[in-house]
């Protein structure tokens, strides 16, 4: 009785799937991935989608031009393993404003161990990813800011040794 009534229920499944109806929301859906595929893989910024631990779901080609691995080089790895540990603090701040104000983006810049060992500065913007009003993980979209973001940091450390210089002369 019971592998009768399951056989009914996948029969009618698949005869309602041969609906006109049914039939067009799968056209619709595969032209919506389509259109997402093309987007995705023609941009020249990185798209990733990690869970809230920062594993990586989805990567974008682009990652193979901005950071020297391939797309599913990085599937499966976490976040953490390729950010520099300077930018983990702020990265975690940023998703723990994102928890706390689920519709607001965070722009960060961090800086992202390339394949080759170098590290490239990347502009992220961060939002997160809700279902059903619940948080499921974060989608960055990264640009490398390289140029930008090393004078940044050199700017930056040259403050500290100058305020370092003036205590020490103070004292």
């Amino acid at each position: 009785v019971a592998l009768a009534l399951c056989l009914a229920t996948i029969f009618s499944l698949g005869r309602a799937l041969d609906t006109p109806s049914a039939q067009q929301q799968q056209r619709r859906l595969n032209d919506s991935l389509n259109k997402f595929e093309t987007l995705a893989e023609n941009v020249t910024d990185i798209i990733i989608r990690t869970d809230l631990e920062g594993v990586h779901q989805y990567v974008s080609p682009a990652s193979l031009a901005i950071l020297g691995y391939r797309p599913e080089e990085l599937l499966g790895a976490r976040r953490q393993d390729i950010i520099h540990p300077e930018s983990w603090r702020p990265m975690a701040e940023a998703r723990d404003r994102m928890l706390a104000n689920p519709g607001q983006p965070e722009v960060l810049t961090a800086r992202v161990r390339h394949k080759d060992g170098h590290w490239v500065w990347l502009q992220t913007s961060a939002k997160l990813v809700l279902e059903n009003g619940v948080a499921v993980g974060v989608i960055d979209v990264s640009r490398d800011v390289t140029a930008r973001g090393a004078a940044e940091h050199a700017l930056h450390e040259a403050k500290i040794e100058a305020e370092a210089a003036n205590r020490a002369k103070a004292e």
